[in-house]
């Protein structure tokens, strides 16, 4: 299976080799586009338990958190939020 991650309409990451470890989390390889590197705070931060209860603004623009989408196979989507991805 393959699914692609979209912010809005802008291609992020393509995901393979995915491996369901229970309903929030999930381990794959995750191919990133030219696109996903201003999406690079937006990751890490939502993947530091530190910065998430630190109370502390955002480092990226707070409209980054919605309308992301992930597409399947038969072009399915998916709304989802905002994604953490562990490099």
């Amino acid at each position: 299976m393959t699914l692609k991650l979209y912010l809005k309409d802008v291609l992020v990451v393509t995901i393979t080799h995915i491996t369901t470890f229970d309903t929030f989390e999930k381990s794959s390889r995750i191919a990133l586009t030219p696109a996903a590197e201003k999406f690079k705070p937006v990751f890490s931060n939502l993947t530091d338990e530190k910065s998430l209860t630190s109370g502390a603004p955002l480092p990226f623009d707070e409209s980054f958190l919605d309308e992301w989408f992930l597409v399947d196979e038969n072009c399915a989507r998916k709304e989802i939020g905002g994604p953490g991805i562990y490099e």
